[in-house]
């Protein structure tokens, strides 16, 4: 594999990790996505090349800064259940409209890639749910960064 970075010290180690095993998974182009604190998207060519990816916060840490940084959103009670359609209050406007973006992060990907997909992270499981409504090849691995320590270790 081949890291795209000038700088692979920049590089996370778990996004590298994850992006090994899943090669070494396809052995071929796939795509690569951690739902974690952040979540990170990666695209790998055909002969495991880092094609470069994409990095957004993850859901709790979306909510986080949009409740730390605006002192008029407060947000009073949890919402349990995975809905997003527009909220009614501002409880359930917030949580709900962070599935939304979430929601919407795995049908773009969805629809703009034709390569496998892995999944990983805590929230993996929601985002491989999600973009399986519009993909058929999206695959949740929950092991996947220790699946690439795995292989790296040898």
């Amino acid at each position: 594999m081949t890291n795209s970075y000038v700088d692979p010290s920049r590089m996370g180690v778990d996004r590298w990790l994850a992006m090994v095993a899943a090669y070494k998974h396809q052995q071929g182009a796939c795509w690569v996505v951690d739902c974690g604190s952040a979540i990170t998207v990666e695209q790998l060519s055909e002969d495991g090349v880092h094609l470069g990816g994409y990095i957004v916060p993850g859901l709790p840490l979306m909510g986080k800064n949009l409740l730390s940084n605006t002192a008029e959103i407060i947000v009073d009670r949890s919402i349990d259940a995975f809905e997003y359609a527009p909220g009614t209050d501002t409880s359930s406007a917030v949580q709900q409209g962070l599935n939304w973006v979430f929601r919407s992060m795995a049908h773009q990907l969805a629809r703009e890639v034709a390569a496998p997909v892995y999944v990983t992270g805590g929230d993996g499981e929601l985002f491989t749910r999600l973009m399986g409504e519009h993909h058929g090849d999206c695959q949740y691995l929950p092991e996947l960064v220790l699946d690439g320590l795995a292989e790296v270790l040898g």
